[in-house]
């Protein structure tokens, strides 16, 4: 008698995850990012992000995050993973691999803005037409900048011909030709490599926003710090639209509710607070912090003018015809 009922609760319980398949099946994701999993932006944006669909979802959604380190953690792939479908969702640099996303690039061209939330709302605004082709095959979740600046070890900046000869890592090909167009030695390398390159001498300097300063100890190997804004440094952060597609109502909606135009405000506030943490640690080690005096300022923006003019001309000449068009879009 017992088991004719256990047999009879069994086959009801199964009827009802026919019925209902949706109520006895949980949907699991795969986010990947480039960051060490202690980094701020790995701790207050993606995980909050992702535990936030988790909890909007009702227990619905599940991500497992694979952060740098993991299978899936090498800056160079996250963009071909989320794209091939071997991970669900992926954050990156829009730098790496290099002339990748070519027009989303151009919100790196030197003196767009020096205001980080104008910067940001903008380039999402563009992103809905202008960008979209470097986005196929993925729903694009958010765009956004950090504002970089030019570090040293040893050598104190004080102008432009200070950087003569300098070997500076560049985070892009924009940062590449910027550096380039002032005499420096662009270095091109991932930001793990930094440390130790500095540490070594075989680098003098980096270009990095302020959070790195702190996030990969970089206060401990550099000894002057340039405040003018060298170019934006910036971010995508997308899903398999595939994948997304195939989503039940409920965990597009999870993922939807603090994702895109509810995602961008949010970044400007982060931002500041990492980018504090990065200027508390170079003070801590008595670093100099500096700035350029408004003369040489406006002749590093005035040289920055051909900069700008030949990668549009670069890009017109190759497969990106609108390069000029989508920049105008963002300067708008």
């Amino acid at each position: 008698m017992l088991r004719h009922r256990i047999r009879n609760f069994l086959a009801l319980c199964a009827a009802a995850a026919v019925i209902n398949p949706s109520a006895a099946q949980v949907v699991e994701l795969k986010l990947s990012h480039y960051l060490p999993s202690v980094n701020v932006i790995s701790v207050d944006f993606i995980a909050a992000w992702a535990s936030e669909v988790e909890k909007r979802s009702n227990g619905k959604v599940k991500i497992t995050i694979y952060p740098a380190g993991s299978a899936f953690g090498q800056i160079d792939r996250q963009l071909d993973q989320v794209k091939s479908g071997v991970v669900d969702i992926s954050f990156g640099l829009v730098g790496v691999p290099r002339d990748r996303l070519p027009r989303t690039e151009l919100v790196e061209l030197p003196f767009l803005s020096q205001d980080r939330n104008v910067v940001n709302r903008a380039l999402w605004e563009v992103s809905k037409k202008e960008l979209a082709p470097e986005y196929q095959g993925l729903k694009l979740l958010a765009l956004t900048v950090d504002m970089t600046h030019l570090h040293t070890k040893g050598k104190p900046i004080n102008s432009l011909n200070d950087l003569k000869g300098m070997r500076i890592r560049a985070p892009s090909v924009t940062v590449n030709k910027i550096l380039a167009n002032i005499g420096a030695v662009p270095v091109n390398m991932p930001p793990v490599q930094v440390y130790e390159s500095l540490e070594k001498g075989v680098i003098d300097g980096t270009v990095f926003a302020w959070d790195p300063i702190a996030s990969y100890r970089l206060s401990e190997v550099l000894d002057n710090h340039l405040e003018n804004t060298v170019s934006a440094v910036s971010f995508w952060f997308a899903m398999n639209d595939k994948k997304y597609a195939s989503l039940p109502a409920e965990a597009k909606a999870a993922i939807d509710a603090v994702s895109g135009d509810a995602l961008i405000p949010r970044f400007d506030a982060w931002f500041q607070k990492w980018s504090q943490a990065g200027i508390d640690a170079a003070k801590a080690r008595k670093s100099r912090i500096t700035k350029l005096s408004n003369t040489e300022g406006q002749a590093w923006a005035k040289s920055s003018e051909k900069v700008i003019e030949d990668r549009l001309v670069e890009l017109e000449g190759r497969d990106v015809k609108e390069a000029r068009v989508v920049y105008k879009a963002m300067q708008d």
